[in-house]
């Protein structure tokens, strides 16, 4: 079954996508040798802060001295 969009769901859907973007944008800025996973995640959560993302994302904490590992439903709690 194809859902059809909303011009207010398109529209949503684009600003996420330039969200996105502009987090994966300071990622690689901040990417370099010696530069540790958390310092990649503090970039990325800060882009995500600035757009407003705290209200709607609860963003998953690193583990001390694991380093990043993937995502899980668990770990992403949509907020209405």
């Amino acid at each position: 079954m194809v859902e059809i969009k909303t011009g207010s769901s398109v529209d949503a859907i684009r600003e996420a996508g330039r969200v996105v973007a502009q987090a994966l944008t300071a990622v690689r800025e901040a990417a370099g040798v010696g530069v540790g996973l958390r310092e990649l995640d503090e970039a990325a959560r800060e882009v995500l802060r600035a757009a407003g993302g705290g209200r709607y994302l609860a963003l998953p904490e690193l583990s001390p001295g694991v380093g990043a590992r993937p995502l899980s439903r668990r770990h992403l709690h949509l907020h209405q």
